[in-house]
């Protein structure tokens, strides 16, 4: 199974070309927006990130291929299941880090934790 970043903004014009080969394709929202000039801020999604997933989720599944996206939080997670995706990655590396140090910490002062914050 091959599965491509598509967080690229070259990738996005070439979008059925880059559906010839693999299986899966895995969307990057972060780095996406990033390469289309409009980073996430606060988790605020641009317009033209948001078009640029949809026309990414789209032409996968046109071309039978299924579709996973990074998400910052299970109401994240379970929007973009709503729009279609086949897979979601709920949290990110940076969040689950400082959940756990948070955790540890808290642990530790004898509290308890709260949610871990971050994301994008």
């Amino acid at each position: 199974m091959l599965k491509p970043l598509q967080k690229l903004k070259a990738s996005v014009r070439s979008i059925p070309i880059v559906f010839l080969m693999p299986d899966v394709i895995f969307v990057g929202p972060f780095d996406l927006s990033n390469a289309l000039g409009h980073p996430l801020a606060h988790g605020v999604e641009h317009a033209v990130v948001t078009e640029a997933i949809q026309r990414i989720l789209e032409a996968a599944h046109s071309a039978g291929k299924k579709v996973g996206i990074f998400t910052v939080s299970g109401e994240d997670a379970r929007s973009r299941v709503e729009q279609g995706f086949d897979m979601v990655h709920i949290g990110t590396d940076v969040q689950f880090l400082i959940g756990g140090v948070a955790a540890g910490v808290s642990a530790a002062r004898g509290k308890q934790a709260g949610p871990a914050k971050g994301g994008y």
